[in-house]
């Protein structure tokens, strides 16, 4: 079956100079798709999207933490973690067989009644992801022996402690589910599990639950990109096990799998605050409203609830100097669903008080004891905060696996290929008389349920004595591919313009949806500006003096801005009908920005007080000691302090945006579904109102670099951690657009190297992560950073060694030299499929004064790498290499003695092969 549905379904007229404000000026676009039911129960969703020769693949396992048996909580997530490390005989584990396939994102995540696996690759690699997905629902835990499951296992106990990419810590997320739903709800049980119940799985458990819930009849498959959906059961037939189709293409009509009747909402009946310690910088507050369940037609409701959520609660931020910034998170469940308020705060003198600040901005907005005036004003917002949602749904569904995820979840659940698009027209048609009602029904404060979150302080265990590192897997993740490089968006049809009041600006036509992005890169940052500290106060305290062309909210747009070490940046996303207004607003807000002494007292007085306690918290002092030794002597190398930036004033302040925002120090990138010739026009009708004082862009020059020296260690102790924070790294020579490219193979091959050894090996860690950073004036670093367990600290810091100096000495195999090359190439032009991605890529090569064409050119940097280069590096590396640990004392004081003893830090020989 194919269905056309419309994206919006809002009639808009064509656009004039200036839409007027309050209108969205975004045409309909169609998102047709292919249902494919199989006899087994199966579900293949296919979208075609021919913007880009990619693919994204979801599979989706309709079971979660929900499924787990009781007693074996987080057992449903550790298979999800098992799965990729699964693998047929003689074959990398699926992990590497997806890497070989050109897939530059792969990720899963596991939820109250979902499983989530996720790829992002070439579109020639469909077939490949398929056969890969297929071996995965046939046979899910192949190959996995005891001792894998044993390391894995410890993996996920090491992401347990550590804060995941979901934005919480493992046992945070645990104590909320316990703190919102009654005792015995499905939903109550932790997802991620506990230490307790993580120690007492086996692998005949998680074998049992794989063959009890990796069924095709509770597995939906999504599949958006370029491919020819007339076609794709060919490729289906072709690459999937035929036991996971039956017999083959039916028209069935499956159980409901969300009943008629909603089960009624849970609410636990125990109101005290949850508290506990965890690994968090500073301290937490979560609040938890337990909701209807997700993934039926009223269900947006949930969803827009959320998206305003942040803007409804940002006046408790000036109410209580002790909140330092709010985030809201929606977990949808079949059952039920989850929508979490994190606020994080300065000090957490006084919890309970922030606790009702919050909780009093809902009460305003939607509670039953309003004002007439005070009423049709928030309705009045609600109409606003649409324009904001709608905007947000259409930008979200630009990237096709945002896309494919969403899809894949509501028709999963709700049985109908059409439910994503019904959700994106419900939320343009949202009524504010619904949505108050909604939220005074479920977001009322005595709903509330707190969990208050404090840095870990306590107990921790101590490092052993030595340590080997464990040579890595026989079956070598590292394989020849067949899989050209996918290139990356191309730019020579751009266009480039100069203004005449020197402002640059570049052009980009991305055809597709009907959505823009304007960005703006001005030149200097935090780190640049005198007095120290001028750039960090003015990204907290300026604003526009005229808003005379309107804001983002009278246009549903989405604002950007920030202050970095090294730049400063501003802009907006929005309709690609509502880019005059983007325009005007960017040439009218960057003219007028200022601010007045008050503004400088509040921070002074409401903010100091915090970075003063900060200045004594480990993580700040190890960062900053860290970002220091890679810089020394250089303005990259420091921050600000309390008592510097308590001697800036306005006139400092001034001075710096009258430095920094102006034409002749900017570059503007705008980009999305664009009219060349018109778009000009509108350039320089309102550009070129921007005005600012003349000269030279502010210029950083590129640091001076030391000698060879031993290695440097940083000790931070941080009582009580039960992990230690690794951070390396080593000062490089000044890049340009290729260099950085060699220093991003460079990042890869070491820390895939560490992954391998450290976390699929020892499981001492979640993961340690690496990346090359260059800013402007050319200044680049490596560095690598992770948590390790600390009984494991020795033996992961061996290999660290050890892989620095193989990669010094240049020993490695072609084939994981090229499988690294493959990986950096993917995952930056699989990265690049937004208008907003491409804009930031624009600017980041135009900012530090690279050609334009070096973003079409990285490809071509890449494989232009030779090994003797890269071997250079490694060595530059190991001679001016820095470490930093921050932990528990008794575990960090004899590392420094361990590295340079033979006997602890001794490698073994090279696995076969190496």
């Amino acid at each position: 079956m194919r269905l056309a549905i419309p994206l919006l379904l809002l009639s808009l007229a064509a656009c004039t100079t200036l839409p007027p404000r309050g209108q969205l000026a975004m045409r309909d676009v169609q998102f047709p798709v292919r249902d494919l039911r199989y006899a087994s129960g199966l579900r293949i969703l296919v979208e075609p999207d021919r913007r880009r020769p990619v693919v994204a693949v979801v599979t989706l396992v309709g079971s979660g933490g929900a499924s787990d048996p009781k007693g074996k909580q987080g057992l449903a997530h550790l298979v999800e973690h098992l799965t990729f490390r699964a693998h047929a005989a003689q074959r990398p584990s699926r992990w590497g067989q997806l890497e070989a396939a050109g897939a530059g994102y792969i990720n899963a995540y596991t939820s109250f009644d979902t499983t989530v696996y996720h790829a992002l690759a070439p579109r020639k690699s469909l077939g490949e992801l398929l056969r890969i997905e297929g071996e995965r629902l046939a046979n899910p835990l192949q190959g996995v022996t005891p001792e894998l499951f044993d390391v894995e296992r410890e993996v996920v106990r090491n992401e347990l402690r550590e804060r995941n990419e979901t934005g919480f810590v493992g046992q945070v997320f645990s104590a909320i589910q316990r703190a919102s739903f009654p005792e015995g709800h499905l939903y109550a049980q932790p997802v991620v599990g506990e230490h307790g119940s993580l120690s007492a799985l086996t692998l005949e458990d998680a074998q049992s639950f794989s063959r009890g819930n990796y069924r095709p009849e509770n597995t939906t498959l999504v599949i958006v990109g370029d491919v020819d959906p007339t076609t794709v059961d060919q490729l289906v037939a072709q690459h999937l096990p035929a036991r996971l189709l039956g017999a083959g293409l039916m028209e069935l009509t499956p159980d409901k799998r969300l009943p008629d009747e909603p089960p009624p909402v849970p609410l636990n009946p125990r109101t005290e605050v949850l508290e506990l310690e965890a690994a968090v910088p500073t301290p937490e507050l979560y609040l938890g409203w337990t909701l209807p369940r997700g993934y039926d037609d009223a269900s947006f409701l949930q969803d827009f609830v959320e998206r305003i959520m942040p803007s409804a609660l940002s006046p408790a931020l000036q109410e209580d100097g002790d909140i330092a910034g709010l985030s809201t998170s929606l977990i949808p469940g079949r059952h039920a669903s989850l929508l979490v308020v994190r606020v994080v705060l300065h000090s957490g003198d006084h919890p309970e008080k922030s606790a009702e600040r919050v909780l009093d901005q809902l009460y305003r907005f939607w509670g039953d004891q309003l004002a007439t005036d005070d009423v049709l004003a928030a309705r009045t917002g609600v109409q606003l905060q649409r324009l904001s949602v709608v905007t947000g749904m259409a930008l979200e569904s630009e990237d096709i696996m945002a896309r494919a995820l969403r899809r894949a979840e509501l028709t999963h659940f709700s049985l109908d290929a059409r439910a994503y698009m019904r959700s994106l027209a419900s939320v343009a048609r949202a009524d504010a008389n619904r949505v108050t009602r909604f939220a005074y029904d479920y977001l009322q404060r005595e709903r509330a349920r707190r969990v208050m979150v404090r840095p870990t302080r306590g107990a921790a265990g101590t490092a052993v004595a030595g340590g080997r590192v464990a040579p890595l897997s026989l079956v070598e993740e590292d394989v020849p591919s067949q899989v050209l490089l996918t290139p990356p968006p191309a730019v020579s049809g751009f266009r480039t313009l100069r203004l005449e009041n020197g402002l640059e600006v570049v052009l980009g036509a991305m055809p597709g949806l009907p959505l823009a992005t304007v960005r703006v890169w001005l030149h200097g940052g935090s780190a640049t500006g005198e007095p120290l500290g001028v750039g960090t106060l003015a990204d907290s305290i300026v604003f526009p003096d005229s808003v005379f062309q309107g804001t983002s909210a009278d246009f549903g747009l989405h604002r950007h801005s920030s202050v970095f070490s090294d730049h400063a940046t501003f802009g907006f996303s929005g309709a690609a009908g509502n880019l005059p207004n983007m325009l005007a607003m960017t040439a009218e807000q960057l003219s007028s920005l200022k601010t007045e002494d008050a503004y400088v007292r509040s921070f002074q007085e409401q903010y100091l007080p915090y970075l003063k306690k900060a200045e004594a918290w480990p993580e700040y002092r190890a960062a900053l000691a860290f970002q220091a030794a890679l810089y020394p002597r250089h303005v990259y190398g420091r921050e600000a302090s309390a008592a510097q930036l308590q001697n800036v004033g306005e006139r400092d302040v001034e001075a710096w945006v009258e430095r920094t925002y102006r034409p002749a120090n900017a570059v503007v990138a705008i980009v999305g579904e664009l009219d060349l010739d018109e778009t000009e026009k509108q350039v320089r009708t309102w550009l070129s109102q921007w005005k600012g004082p003349e000269g030279v862009p502010t210029v950083i020059p590129a640091p001076e670099l030391g000698p060879a020296h031993p290695v440097q260690f940083l000790l931070t102790a941080s009582p009580g951690a039960t992990q230690t924070w690794v951070a390396w790294g080593c000062p490089l020579p000044a890049a340009d657009a290729a260099t950085e490219a060699r220093y991003s193979l460079m990042a890869e091959l070491v820390s895939t190297r560490l992954s391998r050894q450290v976390r699929a090996s020892l499981g001492a860690s979640y993961g340690l992560r690496g990346r090359a950073v260059v800013r402007e004036g050319g200044a680049a670093h490596l560095e690598v950073q992770g948590a390790v367990e600390n009984a494991q600290l020795v033996p992961a810091l061996a290999a660290v060694r050890q892989s620095l100096g193989e990669l010094s000495q240049g020993k490695w195999r072609p084939v994981e030299f090229e499988a690294a090359r493959r990986r950096v190439n993917q995952q930056r032009a699989l990265s690049l499929g937004t208008s907003a991605a491409l804009a930031d890529a624009v600017l980041d090569t135009r900012g530090r004064g690279w050609p334009l064409a070096d973003v079409e050119n990285h490809p071509k940097h890449l494989s232009a790498v030779t090994p003797e280069a890269l071997q250079r590096d490694f060595g530059w590396c190991a001679e001016h290499l820095v470490v930093s640990l921050r932990g528990e004392e008794a575990v960090i004081r004899g590392v420094e003695a361990a590295w340079t003893h033979d006997a602890s830090t001794r490698a073994p020989e090279s696995p076969p092969g190496g």
